[in-house]
């Protein structure tokens, strides 16, 4: 197996705004996710990276934030929290009820919700988005450890770890396929796949489209002038049909 080269995507986080000490922590395990799951052309790595930085901010935020007001609530989710079922409205009584308690917002605006059982079963909460593509949902994390062997439905914080994080965050790319919409070029695609969870025919409409094509464009002109190079892989990470076989899996409270 061959991977790309470790300081070479270091050095393309580093120019995308990744900081030092975040890039050391997940350039290699983005680097071995990238070859199992050959995103390794230039139009595949920008499409991919110009999502990843957007949805982790640069690997600084790898924990949903649902640190919500009562008046965010309702501007956010209307139907759920808005008095008038509408954007504007005032907060209804669950919205304050509710407010700046991360933890209730998740239990119940994710209550019976890709995969999730009730507000009491407190699913939503422990399903909370986390990783570098923010997995939402019980059922996104049944499909993960179904397809990775990882298993982040006992131990969730897994998505936080750089190597099971970046195995995961590429498997949700190569589940969606998303190296088709990249090789076509149609950037806007794979961005509404990875936010909406459909393609659309409006351009633009995923939630920070302009960012997230703002560092697509940036990397692609960086691997234009900075051709990838392989090299062989050390340690390789095996691949059993679907499933990725991890040795000595480092889990939260158990050492390493």
């Amino acid at each position: 197996m061959r991977i790309i080269s470790k300081k070479t995507l270091k050095d393309l986080f580093l120019h995308l705004g990744v900081s030092k000490s975040n890039t050391e922590k997940w350039a290699d395990g983005f680097a071995n996710a990238m070859v199992m799951y050959d995103v390794t052309t230039k139009k595949r790595i920008a499409a991919l990276l110009g999502n990843i930085m957007h949805e982790c901010a640069y690997f600084t935020i790898l924990t949903e934030n649902l640190n919500y007001s009562a008046t965010s609530l309702a501007n956010t989710w209307p139907n759920r929290y808005s008095s008038t079922g509408k954007k504007g409205g005032a907060p209804n009584a669950l919205a304050n009820s509710i407010a700046r308690n991360p933890q209730a917002i998740a239990n119940n605006t994710y209550a019976n919700r890709m995969g999730n059982g009730s507000v009491a079963s407190g699913d939503g909460w422990k399903y909370i988005g986390r990783g570098p593509i923010q997995r939402t949902g019980k059922s996104g994390y049944v499909r993960t450890k179904s397809r990775t062997g990882i298993d982040v439905l006992t131990y969730p914080e897994l998505l936080l770890s750089p190597k099971e994080g970046s195995i995961a965050a590429v498997d949700y790319w190569d589940d969606n396929k998303l190296n088709v919409y990249a090789d076509k070029g149609d950037f806007d695609g794979v961005c509404d796949i990875i936010n909406i969870g459909r393609k659309t025919e409006k351009q633009g409409d995923a939630n920070g489209y302009a960012d997230r094509n703002k560092t697509y464009t940036k990397a692609l002109k960086w691997l234009d002038a900075n051709p990838i190079e392989l090299v062989p892989e050390s340690k390789p990470v095996t691949l059993t049909g679907t499933n990725i076989k991890l040795e000595d899996v480092p889990l939260e409270g158990q050492g390493s």
